[in-house]
């Protein structure tokens, strides 16, 4: 459901859009972006930050890497919180479908590293520290709404060592500040059978 609401804000915010700019074709997407934010619904929040770039060669083909660091804010009723540090490295091709529309399609491997921390008393029971790692493919759809204002849809499935299945999505905004610095604003969310998780980041971004 959380997909096909993202689905949706998107295809209204192009629809709105579609003739309002025209973009240079082909464009190139190089960038590297630091940013912060907080879970939304998951049962322990978290504090969330990172880095995120992507460099896309002439030729279309492209690469990109993630670096996350995620807290639990508090250790909730095991007085448990586990920290959660994520490296995704991924590359693909990338096309225009339009002259301000492009899409990728590729490829990601996750690695995570999970450690628990006794926090707020005598923590309840016995942890043990895991390594989760995962991979699936990616797709993403980005558009130019003006110069300065750019939106994207990522959506990816990955699978996990752990036997899990997630299907990640995201949708961003991101605006040109001045000559190659941008803001941006996104929201994630992640989905499986059993369990689903939101958050949201927001940081400023150079485009190079």
């Amino acid at each position: 459901m959380r997909n096909i609401k993202a689905s949706s804000l998107l295809a209204i915010i192009l629809s709105s859009a579609s003739h309002g700019f025209a973009a240079d074709a082909p464009w190139q997407e190089r960038w590297v972006f630091g940013y912060a934010g907080a879970s939304g619904n998951s049962p322990v929040a978290s504090s969330e930050k990172g880095l995120e770039g992507i460099y896309e060669f002439d030729s279309g083909w492209y690469v990109n890497a993630i670096y996350n660091v995620s807290k639990e804010k508090s250790g909730g009723t095991d007085n448990n919180a586990s920290n959660l540090n994520t490296t995704a490295i991924g590359g693909g091709y990338s096309f225009n479908l339009t002259s301000n529309t492009k899409g990728q399609i590729g490829y990601m491997y996750q690695d995570s590293s999970v450690q628990n921390v006794e926090m707020g008393g005598v923590r309840v029971g016995t942890y043990r520290d895991l390594h989760i790692y995962g991979n699936g493919p990616v797709v993403r759809l980005v558009y130019k709404l003006n110069p300065a204002l750019t939106a994207d849809l990522l959506v990816a499935r990955f699978s996990y060592n752990t036997g899990v299945t997630n299907t990640n999505s995201r949708v961003g905004l991101s605006y040109e500040i001045q000559s190659n610095f941008f803001g941006r604003i996104d929201f994630h969310s992640i989905d499986r059978s059993d369990w689903n998780s939101t958050r949201w980041g927001i940081g400023l971004g150079y485009r190079f």
